[in-house]
């Protein structure tokens, strides 16, 4: 696997609740190209400080289980877990990146994106995490994609519906797939979207559509790309 500075944020709004830093350390400096295709000019030529979960049973890992499809993960989700390295940072507050470093991939969250998953109410860090996973399998970080970054971010954002529909289903059983889950994820993309969007991201409305479409279809948009993510 080659070694690419493609940083793909979330662009999420100041509203997500703030949470502890608490490096476990020790830190990882993350050096950002200069002349990367970034999609946030702050971080470009910037060293990163990534605290890197080491713990795979930690519940950032337990969830990643649920999001990636049959042919990425094995019955057990350890597969699924060894095949990226999450990570959390000062450095900036409410948005999340997926990257590949030194022939890694990372998906680095802000310091203030809560932890949890469904079990414990936090669509917005399922919809978090779903959507940089996306990035990763669907070969962003890869290059692809790269002239249409509309697109890109959509395909992201169905990637995380169909994700969050696996987690539900995954966790709560026929409890999960009984319930509508439409409002909640409406409400978790009002509160991480922002309303008018920006150069590289759509507007919040699109966003919704996008991940409901994930959820209510169950289908992972990208994966006929058959991207080898142990590369």
């Amino acid at each position: 696997m080659k070694q690419i500075f493609a940083i793909i944020c979330l662009c999420a709004t100041p509203a997500l609740a703030q949470t502890q830093w608490n490096p476990i350390g020790p830190l990882l400096p993350m050096t950002i190209d200069s002349n990367a295709h970034m999609y946030h000019t702050g971080f470009g030529g910037k060293t990163i400080w990534v605290d890197v979960v080491h713990n795979r049973n930690a519940i950032e890992y337990v969830s990643i289980s649920y999001f990636l499809p049959d042919y990425l993960n094995s019955g057990d989700g350890s597969k699924g877990r060894r095949l990226f390295t999450l990570g959390r940072s000062k450095d900036f507050a409410r948005n999340a990146y997926a990257v590949i470093y030194e022939n890694e991939r990372f998906i680095v969250l802000g310091s203030m994106i809560p932890r949890g998953g469904v079990e414990a109410g936090q669509h917005d860090f399922v919809l978090v995490i779903g959507h940089e996973i996306g990035h990763h399998v669907c070969g962003h970080t890869l290059e692809m994609m790269r002239s249409d970054h509309v697109r890109m971010e959509l395909e992201a954002d169905e990637y995380s519906g169909a994700a969050f529909r696996a987690s539900i289903e995954g966790t709560l059983g026929a409890r999960g797939k009984a319930r509508d889950y439409t409002n909640d994820l409406v409400r978790a993309g009002q509160k991480v979207f922002s309303m008018q969007g920006s150069a590289s991201h759509p507007p919040q409305e699109m966003r919704i559509s996008a991940i409901l479409k994930g959820y209510r279809t169950g289908k992972y948009p990208c994966t006929g790309r058959s991207i080898d993510l142990q590369k």
